[in-house]
C-alpha cells in the first residue's frame, strides 16, 4: 500500500494568516454576521477572512488617504463576495 506524502503547500494564498489575533476576530465577526442574518458570504470564508487580515497588515493602505478611499470605492463596485440586506434595528 502506497503512502501518501503531505505537502507543505498552503490550501489557500492565505494559510500564512490562519491561527494569527486579526483572523481570529475577523472570523468571530463574520460569522456573528452571518448568524445575525446581515451578510451571506458567497465566497469561502478562508479567502475573505484572509483578504481582510492581508488588507489591514499592508500598511501601505493607510498611508495615503486617497488610495485608501480608492481601495474602498474599488472594493464595494466590484464586491468581494458579501451581499448586505438592510434592515433596520
Amino acid at each position: 500500500m502506497e503512502k501518501k506524502t503531505k505537502t507543505n503547500a498552503p490550501k489557500t494564498p492565505y494559510e500564512q494568516y490562519k491561527n494569527t489575533e486579526e483572523w481570529v476576530i475577523i472570523e468571530y465577526l463574520l460569522q456573528e454576521l452571518e448568524n445575525n442574518q446581515d451578510i451571506e458570504l458567497k465566497t469561502a470564508p478562508e479567502y475573505v477572512i484572509g483578504y481582510l487580515v492581508e488588507k489591514l497588515r499592508n500598511k501601505d493602505l493607510f498611508k495615503d488617504k486617497e488610495k485608501l478611499q480608492e481601495t474602498i470605492i474599488k472594493s464595494v463596485n466590484g464586491g468581494v463576495g458579501l451581499r448586505f440586506n438592510a434592515r433596520s434595528r
